[in-house]
């Protein structure tokens, strides 16, 4: 019996080791919009492959958008056209912004011109990093945890 133990303490400390080495899911930057050259100038962030909140193939697809600011402060959706549609999004016609289909589109960066002004889509702000040597240190938690889960295991067989 304290040898099973014994085993699934070092499976659980294997288990935590692993983990603590992975360390943090990366999860991509959103992307800014800015549209210029209108009165409604503004913009907003928004995902590159975002899950439409709807869409109508070959139309348009509304994806879910946040900090929007100027024209378009409160807004939480945006809605884009296709190429069948005009292209463009919201009210204004122009290039289309998205690349393949409105159930799955994939927003990259670039200027597209807008009948009237122009969308600049860019590089959102980054996520903060990781503290340098936080895996490290958890990586050597996880082997501090192990070494005395080892030394508990070698007290109680002396007992």
């Amino acid at each position: 019996m304290a040898h099973k133990l014994k085993s699934m303490r070092v499976a659980a400390s294997a288990a935590a080791l692993m983990i603590a080495i992975a360390g943090p899911a990366a999860h991509a930057a959103p992307l800014l919009f800015t549209v210029t050259g209108y009165a409604d100038t503004g913009s907003w962030l928004q995902e590159s492959d975002p899950t439409p909140i709807s869409y109508t193939d070959p139309y348009y697809t509304r994806v879910s958008v946040t900090g929007a600011t100027g024209n378009f402060s409160g807004a939480t959706n945006m809605l884009f056209w296709s190429l069948a549609y005009e292209g463009g999004f919201g009210p204004y016609t122009g290039d289309q912004i998205y690349s393949n289909t409105p159930a799955n589109p994939h927003f990259s960066i670039g200027t597209f011109n807008l009948y009237g002004g122009s969308l600049t889509v860019s590089a959102g702000p980054s996520a903060p990093a990781p503290l340098a040597g936080a895996g490290l240190l958890s990586a050597l938690a996880a082997l501090a945890a192990l070494a005395m889960t080892r030394l508990i295991g070698r007290k109680d067989q002396l007992a």
